[in-house]
């Protein structure tokens, strides 16, 4: 059998390409999961199939009993009290009319309030995108 996804897969499929390529803008699942398919119709052995896609045997029992493939779960995230309040002293600050992140950083750490440089600079480039 051939390799699948050779443009996305490397020729040896390694454990960290295991971890990385699985979640190259969802197209391998979809990939993946279509081959599995194909491959079981076709009478394939379940282990021959998970060696050539380059998953696990159970991964592909899992693939064979769902309807199509499986959706990408995301983490909900919900922010810390802590991120809260200095966002708010960042935006009052904004809404004041200063606009420099680094300044910004300061006066927050000044106030009191626990934050990184670069996350205050994140939090201020969305500002400036959204045109606040």
């Amino acid at each position: 059998m051939s390799r699948l996804c050779e443009s996305y897969l490397p020729q040896q499929v390694t454990p960290l390409d295991r971890w990385v390529y699985p979640y190259a803008e969802g197209r391998l699942s979809k990939d993946v999961n279509g081959h599995v398919a194909e491959s079981s119709g076709k009478g394939a052995d379940i282990a021959d199939i998970a060696r050539t896609v380059g998953v696990s045997r159970h991964t592909v029992y899992r693939y064979l009993s769902l309807d199509g493939p499986p959706e990408r779960k995301r983490p909900i995230r919900t922010p810390r009290p802590t991120r809260l309040a200095w966002e708010a002293f960042i935006v009052r600050r904004w809404d004041d009319g200063c606009h420099n992140g680094r300044r910004l950083w300061r006066e927050a750490r000044a106030a009191g309030h626990a934050c990184a440089e670069s996350n205050v600079a994140r939090f201020v480039a969305q500002l400036r995108r959204a045109g606040v």
